[in-house]
């Protein structure tokens, strides 16, 4: 069975690696799911700004 692979700090490339800095800043630390969406640097960057956007969200 095929696995995705998380991408470490050591293998992250400059992008991916900016991106983790960023998201060590704000939360301490960089969360599984992040990693595995750092195979491809536009799906994280994607991912941030969804939680951006909903993070300034409302229910009413």
């Amino acid at each position: 069975m095929s696995r995705i692979t998380q991408i470490s700090d050591a293998a992250a490339g400059a992008e991916a690696a900016a991106l983790f800095t960023a998201i060590r800043g704000k939360i301490g630390m960089v969360p599984n799911l992040y990693r595995v969406a750092a195979n491809q640097p536009a799906v994280l960057t994607a991912m941030l700004g969804l939680n951006e956007t909903l993070a300034g969200g409302t229910f009413d």
